[in-house]
């Protein structure tokens, strides 16, 4: 698979996943007003995870094809608070569950941003060695 093929499939999976959280947040919301709401919010959990390994997948083959390590440790620590994030709202600790998801929001962003960056070299490519800010030559 080419790099551009790569990017194309870190920029869906990281969208996928950053929609995934945006309906979590609107099925919050349901789970607290109607009944039943949280059926569909622990449905879209499903779907949280499945989309955050998928970018994850995505990143660490990125990686292995000489891809930046950030969108590993951007998604690694993105699915862990996920999980985390998950179990404490299944266990009805709902005073950390939803700053952690707000948290996860963020998350979502910085990987959407490295993604879809206008020079999306800058962020998922390494830096040329021997150079801390991958740049070469003057200016």
């Amino acid at each position: 698979m080419t790099t551009s093929k790569l990017l194309a499939t870190m920029r869906i999976t990281a969208t996928l996943w950053a929609a995934a959280l945006a309906v979590q947040a609107v099925t919050a919301g349901l789970l607290l007003s109607i009944p039943g709401g949280g059926g569909i919010h622990n449905a879209g959990a499903l779907l949280v995870y499945l989309a955050g390994v998928a970018q994850l997948v995505g990143a660490v083959v990125m990686r292995r094809r000489g891809g930046s390590a950030r969108l590993v440790v951007t998604g690694a620590v993105a699915l862990l608070l996920a999980l985390l994030q998950g179990a404490l709202g299944w266990w009805g600790v709902s005073a950390v569950h939803v700053p952690l998801g707000a948290l996860l929001l963020a998350a979502a962003a910085v990987q959407l941003a490295q993604v879809w960056a206008p020079n999306p070299a800058a962020a998922v490519a390494r830096p040329i060695s021997g150079s801390p800010t991958g740049r070469t030559g003057a200016g």
